[in-house]
């Protein structure tokens, strides 16, 4: 066994290729693995976890899960070389089993929530660490709580500022302190309050995703079967979809409960705004039918 990598002693076909079994057990018909492929694969390994500044030790099976984190979690360019940590703060993991109030030592650091119920786990000031980061999953079976010893918590779909932000089941949050309070830049939780900043759940309602899409619902007025064939009527969205709407589907509420209604509604046309629908009677409407409604479902962008 030796401490320094021999020399190449390989010699290279082409680079996409894979391994071949024997046909048998004796005819050593199969790919050689060579020591120099291993030493390699090895050096590979040592190095990636090395770029991330983590602490070499053979009894930690998480140190290239920890070097991949560190760089994640922190903008590492992985051109850039080896992360450097700021003065006071560590880029080694935190397990935590059970409720804890983290320290300004602890920025930088994947923290990892296991307890196995609903635990607070409380954030240092914000106050003087600014750019100070957390990035924080939680790997336990029910949500969590993050929490902050001073400030808030700030990000998109957060209206005002909140002193704790929820972490659902197998979550990720990571937060940036602004030096007031802690910023939610990324992770599920940065998705699911970004969600919630564009919504209105209503009769007539919209949710926008953060791919940018948006789903709306509406009802427009009621009719009758006395209403002339084809009749029209403009539906409003309840938002006017800033690109275009691609497509509004549609269909009926019988807002009397009653029977005879034999009618239907179809798309006549649709613009970013609204949409017009007729109403399409069947050769058995009934004249006394009672009142029914036309619903859309309209998605754009």
């Amino acid at each position: 066994m030796s401490s320094s990598r021999p020399g190449e002693d390989r010699v290279f076909g082409a680079l996409d290729t894979y391994f071949r079994s024997c046909s048998s057990l004796t005819a050593g018909d199969g790919t050689r693995v060579l020591a120099g492929w291993l030493n390699q694969v090895t050096a590979l390994l040592r190095q990636a976890i090395r770029q991330g500044g983590v602490a070499e030790d053979n009894t930690d099976d998480l140190m290239l899960w920890k070097s991949i984190a560190s760089r994640i979690g922190r903008g590492g360019d992985a051109m850039a070389g080896p992360l450097s940590a700021p003065a006071g703060f560590a880029t080694a993991a935190r397990l935590l089993a059970a409720a804890t109030t983290l320290t300004a030592g602890d920025a930088g650091k994947l923290v990892e929530i296991t307890a196995a119920s609903t635990v607070t786990t409380t954030l240092p000031t914000p106050v003087g660490n600014g750019g100070a980061q957390f990035a924080v999953y939680n790997a336990s079976g029910v949500s969590q709580t993050l929490a902050t010893v001073a400030g808030g918590f700030v990000g998109p779909g957060i209206a005002t500022v909140v002193t704790t932000l929820s972490l659902a089941t197998k979550g990720t949050a990571v937060v940036e302190s602004d030096g007031s309070n802690w910023v939610s830049v990324a992770g599920s939780a940065y998705v699911d309050t970004k969600i919630n900043d564009v919504h209105l759940f209503a009769s007539n309602g919209y949710q926008k995703l953060p791919s940018g899409l948006i789903l709306q619902w509406a009802t427009g007025a009621d009719v009758t079967s006395s209403h002339a064939d084809l009749a029209m009527q403009t539906v409003t969205f309840p938002m006017t979809f800033p690109t275009a709407c691609l497509t509004v589907i549609t269909s009926k509420i019988n807002t009397s409960n009653g029977g005879g209604n034999d009618y239907w509604f179809e798309l006549i046309s649709k613009t970013a705004a609204s949409c017009v629908i007729a109403l399409e009677l069947s050769t058995y409407a009934d004249v006394s039918s009672p009142a029914a409604a036309p619903m859309i479902f309209a998605i754009g962008y």
